[in-house]
């Protein structure tokens, strides 16, 4: 609404302006320490799973190192094994599916609240929030990214 007024009736090129809006500061902030909770959980999932894989590895050689001795009862233990840290693998795979769906989502709540913030601006100040809100959440500052959505304050 603001920019199609600013841009078609004024003919403004470039508008910034001062919002107000603690509840979606909030929800932001609240979004934000989701991405940075759940990054923190994928990689923790990501190396127990590199350390399932070589344990999978070392149980499929001493299986068959035991198939080859004739071992048949020292195979089939590390062949449940084998089988146990599979389905444990398979487990950690669905957990990380539904961590990085759930990372997806809160990443494209924040990347809203940012484009609601952009639109109350007009043409550099629009960009220029933009990017101070991607920089600033980088910088994971969380005030001055309160600061630049509220005042436009780079």
């Amino acid at each position: 609404l603001i920019q199609s007024l600013v841009f078609e009736y004024l003919s403004i090129e470039d508008l910034s302006s001062t919002a107000s809006f603690p509840p979606e500061v909030d929800r932001l902030k609240k979004y934000i320490n989701s991405v940075e909770e759940l990054q923190s959980v994928r990689q923790r999932l990501a190396a127990e799973i590199a350390d399932n894989s070589i344990a999978i590895r070392e149980l499929v050689v001493r299986a068959e190192d035991a198939r080859l001795i004739g071992e048949i009862k020292l195979m089939k233990d590390f062949y449940n094994d084998l089988n146990a840290l599979n389905n444990d693998l398979i487990t950690e795979y669905k957990i990380r599916c539904q961590n990085h769906t759930d990372l997806v989502e809160s990443l494209k709540q924040v990347n809203v609240i940012i484009q609601r913030a952009g639109n109350l601006r007009v043409g550099k100040p629009k960009s220029q929030l933009i990017n101070s809100c991607r920089n600033a959440i980088q910088q994971n500052n969380l005030n001055l990214l309160s600061r630049i959505i509220s005042e436009g304050e780079f």
